[in-house]
Order: structure tokens, then sequence, then C-alpha cells
């Protein structure tokens, strides 16, 4: 499990380093403004061949953090 966090004004873009190569993960955000999981919009990401995930759509630009959890 990796957890990683996005804070008011930063990019919308991240990246994980340190995954599982070709590992998948289920990417769920957690908004703390109001305490809930964003369980709707989780969705399956993909390690790369040197372990990295790609976080293209941080939610908005607004304090975020994401659980990336290794399937399988």
């Amino acid at each position: 499990r990796y957890m990683t966090k996005s804070y008011k004004g930063e990019t919308t873009r991240a990246i994980v380093r340190g995954a599982e190569i070709d590992g998948e993960y289920l990417a769920t955000w957690f908004d703390p403004r109001s305490g809930q999981w964003l369980s709707d919009k989780a969705k399956i990401l993909k390690a790369d061949m040197i372990g990295r995930i790609f976080i293209e759509e941080i939610p908005d630009n607004q304090d975020w953090a994401l659980s990336l959890v290794r399937k399988g």
C-alpha cells in the first residue's frame, strides 16, 4: 500500500516511484475537507517497467490524499 498527498495549489499531476514493476493498484482519493473516500471514482493504475505510477488526474487543486493498494 502506498499513500501520497497533494497540497492546495500544487500541480494536477504526480509520479509515485518504487511500485512493483507492472503491478496493478487500486487508486482511491481521500478528501480531507469532508473526511470522505471517493470510492465511486476509484480506478486501477498500472506501474510501468521501472515501477513508476503516473497520477494524471488529481480531482482539483485543493488538498487530497491518494491510497494505492496492490491488487492480487
